[in-house]
């Protein structure tokens, strides 16, 4: 039953993240202008592949194969979690549902890799699913893709003139992935994700999740999430947290900090909900 319940609200979550699909919408024009610039390196691009067990597996679908390996390694631990905490209530629904978004966030990735099937320098065109016009450019060991549109008319949650945007990098020597993500309307940001996940030489993956999102009535305030995650191949932490403030947050990167704790990556929030799983066993704390 915890499965199905589970299932259908991803299936909510992923029908408002793509609702749209674009058709509706106008180009935004050339949205590699506001990919976040990072930082460049000169590094050969198999560096990256050389590192925590070979990540990259094909040129042109590095980010397809940086998404699986993040995920792939937490799929053990979802599953003992999911076996292991039968008696649950809302409360650890909703901290499961929350500690699931970002996987829910980087899954489409793989969509900019297909604008570039043949490896180019930089392409463009619409991504797969979302409609969206969508560009994917490779520099050295950087990949910047960014996507976004502009409703030309109401549809659904959205309404004529919002713009919807994506950007981020990921850089395949140092394995690190940054995403953000608004809606816009009327020069005011409604909404406003960012996502950080950090593949250490040694195997552990460090994820930071943070997001304040509209709610469906315009009158409710707007939710407020966020969540830290750290794993390896012996033991797994989430913390999902709350926090105050609108969408001109501000944040500390994870990527560069060497091996960092949850708790150190959240001490800015309030944790309402602990996943450990270690030896096998799975626990959920909430606070």
């Amino acid at each position: 039953m915890k499965k199905i319940i589970i299932l259908v609200l991803m299936i909510i979550l992923v029908t408002c993240l793509l609702t749209g699909c674009g058709k509706e919408g106008t180009s935004m024009g050339d949205v590699s202008e506001q990919t976040t610039a990072g930082t460049k390196e000169n590094n050969d691009n198999e560096s990256g592949s050389k590192k925590a067990g070979g990540i990259y597996k094909e040129a042109g679908n590095e980010l397809g194969d940086y998404t699986t390996a993040v995920t792939d390694a937490e799929k053990p631990f979802s599953k003992v979690i999911e076996d292991g905490l039968a008696d649950e209530d809302m409360d650890t629904l909703s901290a499961e549902m929350s500690m699931a978004i970002p996987n829910v966030i980087i899954a489409g990735l793989g969509m900019y890799d297909i604008l570039s099937m043949e490896d180019l320098p930089k392409e463009e065109g619409k991504l797969m699913l979302s409609g969206y016009a969508g560009v994917r450019e490779k520099i050295g060991s950087e990949i910047k893709f960014s996507s976004g549109i502009t409703y030309d008319e109401d549809k659904g949650m959205n309404k004529k003139g919002d713009k919807i945007s994506e950007q981020g990098n990921l850089n395949t020597s140092k394995n690190t992935l940054f995403i953000e993500s608004k809606k816009e309307r009327d020069g005011k940001v409604l909404s406003r994700t960012i996502m950080e996940a950090v593949i250490l030489d040694n195997g552990t993956y460090l994820v930071q999740y943070i997001s304040v999102a509209a709610s469906y009535r315009e009158s409710d305030p707007p939710k407020r999430v966020a969540v830290f995650k750290r794993y390896d191949k012996d033991e797994y932490i989430t913390l999902t947290t709350t926090f105050q403030g609108g969408t001109d947050f501000t944040y500390d990167s994870i990527a560069g900090k060497g091996d960092l704790q949850p708790d150190a990556m959240a001490r800015n929030y309030t944790i309402n909900g602990r996943f450990t799983v270690k030896g096998g066993k799975a626990a959920f704390t909430k606070q």
